[in-house]
């Protein structure tokens, strides 16, 4: 045997005589006692997991507008008829129950494309309400579309939210909202 050996076997009965003590600690149980469980008496059940669908008609006109979008193929026309209006990035976000505001962002490095539009589905209209720019009420670089209380709040480069007031239709530009949050820390490609 050499020095090396006898000290690797000197440590490693140090270990195993330090580590086969006698302990003190209580075990670990890995599920909680049932004196720290809320409503331990009470035997669990498992919940079923229910389709949108089914009760759809609970929630408000705005979501079931949405829903109705998404899911009803009885406007897949009014589906197709949005493919040709918009680029392929888009955001849809609710007015009423028959108002959609469409945020078409940017595709790649070409932003000519960006628009706000109000498309009515009962009317079957559809009304631009702001474009690529750099004006009061222009989009540039938008990132994210955001609607509460017939306002809609447009995330852009540069620090700020737009703010249009949809109380009326179409859309109006309200204001420009600075931000000390770059709404656009990504920049797709």
């Amino acid at each position: 045997m050499t020095m090396n050996d006898i000290f690797l076997i000197t440590v490693l009965l140090f270990f195993l005589t330090a580590c086969s003590g006698s302990t003190d600690t209580v075990p670990i149980s890995l599920h909680p006692s049932p004196e720290y469980m809320p409503h331990s008496d009470v035997e669990p059940v498992m919940l079923e997991v229910a389709e949108a669908g089914d009760s759809i008609e609970r929630f408000s006109d705005n979501i079931r507008l949405l829903y109705r979008v998404l899911h009803d193929d009885s406007l897949i026309v009014q589906k197709t008829e949005l493919n040709v209006l918009t680029g392929g990035n888009v955001e849809i976000s609710s007015l009423n129950d028959s108002t959609l505001l469409i945020l078409d962002k940017m595709v790649g490095q070409s932003y000519s494309n960006e628009q706000l539009i109000q498309y009515n589905i009962k009317n079957r209209t559809v009304e631009v309400v702001a474009v690529q720019g750099r004006g009061p009420g222009d989009l540039f670089l938008s990132e994210e579309l955001a609607v509460d209380k017939h306002k809609a709040y447009i995330a852009m480069q540069g620090f700020q939210i737009s703010l249009f007031n949809c109380e009326i239709a179409p859309c109006e530009h309200e204001k420009v909202i600075e931000t000390e949050y770059n709404n656009y820390l990504n920049f797709r490609s």
